[in-house]
């Protein structure tokens, strides 16, 4: 009998880690673009997540902020698995598009993933930058924890 034996998994906790969720982090690059209305151009910037709003966006900025991320497909899916796309808080109402197709529901952190991944995926995570932004914001997170959770079905 070999020393490995005695860390074999038993059944039961088998079953514990298959109803497991897993996370993927979706942290960087992203690309930032800033594009205010009549600017003749968009400032695109390379980032990692997570990152602050001090060091990202102009004090004199005002209009959109698009966070763009382009991300492989996760391995070993099933079709029965749920997909979500989650996010810390973020200041503003944003709008949430994968693929080109808006996600169903962006009111809360969360929304379930009902568009198609593809083997390379790009999403899109927008909102509107208002004007006079008090600088007490700057320290707050533009791009926080932005993840892919994997949930297999229950089992009953």
């Amino acid at each position: 009998m070999t020393t490995l034996s005695r860390f074999r998994a038993s059944p039961a906790s088998c079953a514990l880690a298959a109803s497991a969720m897993h996370a993927i982090r979706l942290r960087g690059p992203w690309t930032i673009e800033l594009h205010s209305p009549g600017a003749a151009s968009t400032l695109s910037l390379e980032v990692t997540a997570p990152v602050s709003l001090s060091k990202m966006i102009p004090q004199e900025f005002c209009g959109t902020v698009r966070c763009l991320r382009s991300f492989g497909c996760p391995t070993g899916l099933s079709e029965s698995d749920e997909i979500h796309l989650a996010w810390g808080k973020w200041l503003w109402p944003i709008a949430a598009i994968l693929n080109g197709q808006p996600l169903a529901s962006v009111e809360s952190n969360r929304s379930l993933l009902t568009v198609s991944l593809q083997s390379r995926n790009e999403l899109s995570l927008a909102f509107n930058w208002p004007p006079s932004t008090p600088p007490i914001l700057g320290d707050l997170q533009l791009l926080g924890d932005v993840r892919i959770e994997i949930s297999p079905p229950e089992r009953g």
